[in-house]
């Protein structure tokens, strides 16, 4: 086991922003479509029902730039450092340390993509997902090298799950690629549909396709 362990601090990746802004958009979508689905059937801008429409796709747009600010300030304080005395977690306010020396336990969670650090009086949870691909891989093998090995639970199962992160260059399985090429053809049928027949809900699912395509490729 490699005993030399130098400092390394990660910060989460912006995902928290991104998801309040595909929100955003969806509202302002959704909210075109239902103004102009009301007012073709009353011709009328001020009718009851374009106006109540009108005012809760407001209301749900400015609640997600609420959204989008407070996901910029939470990916900003969150930080993961770890070395050779201790892990450091800081998420908003609350700041989790974790002295190397004192970890009795370490359970990486394959299903949850979680690695959970144990000590007699305390307990760290560290999210995978919350980290870019480059930064999971030092992650890994950080824990890995800094826990004894004897006191590692599941990781047979992490890393025929996790088998990407831990090594990004790892070719695919066949399963890997029969998953992929799944997700291409349907996405690829999305965006006919959203092609020929212009409709936004096509575009969102067309979208939706391409990102659980990358993910399925990359193995994450």
């Amino acid at each position: 086991m490699n005993e030399i362990l130098s400092e390394q601090s990660y910060r989460a990746k912006p995902w928290f922003a991104v998801l309040t802004v595909v929100v955003m958009v969806f509202w302002i979508g959704a909210g075109i479509f239902l103004v102009n689905y009301f007012y073709s059937k009353t011709d009328n801008f001020t009718s009851k029902s374009v106006l109540v429409t009108l005012f809760g796709s407001v209301v749900m747009i400015l609640i997600s730039v609420s959204g989008i600010w407070q996901g910029l300030a939470y990916w900003r304080q969150f930080r993961l450092t770890l070395s050779p005395q201790a892990i450091t977690q800081v998420i908003g306010p609350e700041t989790n340390v974790l002295a190397k020396d004192e970890i009795t336990g370490l359970n990486w969670l394959s299903m949850s993509d979680e690695i959970i650090l144990n000590s007699e009086t305390d307990k760290l949870m560290i999210n995978l997902d919350h980290f870019k691909r480059s930064d999971q891989h030092a992650i890994i093998a950080f824990l890995r090298n800094a826990v004894p090995l004897e006191q590692q639970e599941k990781w047979k199962p992490f890393s025929e799950l996790r088998r990407r992160s831990i090594d990004p260059d790892m070719p695919l399985t066949t399963r890997e690629w029969l998953m992929t090429a799944f997700w291409l053809m349907a996405t690829v049928s999305m965006g006919y549909q959203w092609w020929t027949e212009s409709g936004w809900q096509w575009l969102v699912v067309f979208i939706s396709g391409i990102c659980l395509t990358i993910r399925s490729y990359r193995g994450t």
